[in-house]
């Protein structure tokens, strides 16, 4: 299993250390920021991984298309998917996620392990509906002698329609997106600059417990319009 990407947690670090010295100008003030870091790690790694689901879905399709040009040339399904993984060692390169998963695929089946079988044990593992579902029809088909080489073909395409308009989704949503990270940066871009330019400008607001409250009530409205804004795009996916 590949190690975990960790540059998740890079918007967490920044925030909290924007936070931490435009905020309060102390280092003591990373200890009770640490949960909204936790939050905004949380958030960061599960946009990273709909990323990764996105492009696994997509290599999955490719993978489909090279299953069925085998399957017209009159292979099993069995290797059909050997010559999927070759395709796709090609394509996408040995370390790229769909090609190591054909790789243990064709693993099972050289220990003799049902196509079927291991397809589940795929789909479970990525977790992508796409990928559940294909793995589903499969094992039905197989069970009951059905058209291997249509049920992959048309799988293929439902995938693919489903991809298309979830791009086209993402595609409007682009926009929207870099405006709200632009619009998360605002208010500690504001601060950065009245204090370069006005040095000393928020003294009167730092080391006292009055300006700790006031600048807590402003981080704490930052960060509600924050997750806000982020569970309003989320809700388009």
């Amino acid at each position: 299993m590949a190690a975990e990407d960790p540059r998740y947690l890079l918007p967490a670090v920044l925030f909290e250390a924007s936070a931490a010295l435009l905020f309060y100008r102390s280092g003591w003030a990373l200890l009770p920021l640490l949960p909204v870091s936790c939050l905004l790690a949380l958030r960061s790694r599960e946009e990273m991984q709909r990323t990764r689901d996105r492009e696994l879905a997509e290599q999955f399709v490719e993978a489909l298309d090279a299953a069925v040009t085998a399957l017209q040339a009159g292979a099993s399904p069995e290797n059909a998917f050997r010559d999927a993984y070759r395709e796709m060692k090609v394509r996408f390169g040995e370390r790229a996620p769909i090609t190591r998963a054909f790789y243990r695929i064709c693993a099972g089946l050289d220990s003799r392990v049902p196509l079927e079988d291991l397809l589940s044990a795929f789909a479970a593992g990525t977790g992508i509906e796409e990928v559940k579902e294909y793995a589903q029809v499969f094992a039905i088909s197989k069970r009951r002698g059905g058209n291997m080489e249509g049920i992959t073909q048309r799988s293929a395409e439902l995938i693919r329609e489903r991809m298309e308009a979830e791009n086209e989704i993402a595609a409007a949503l682009a926009n929207r997106m870099m405006e709200q990270r632009i619009m998360n940066a605002v208010p500690f871009l504001i601060i950065a600059y009245i204090s370069a330019v006005t040095p000393g400008f928020f003294d009167v607001l730092y080391h006292n417990m009055g300006g700790v409250l006031f600048m807590t009530l402003c981080l704490a409205v930052c960060v509600w319009a924050m997750e806000l804004g982020s569970r309003i795009l989320r809700s388009a996916f």
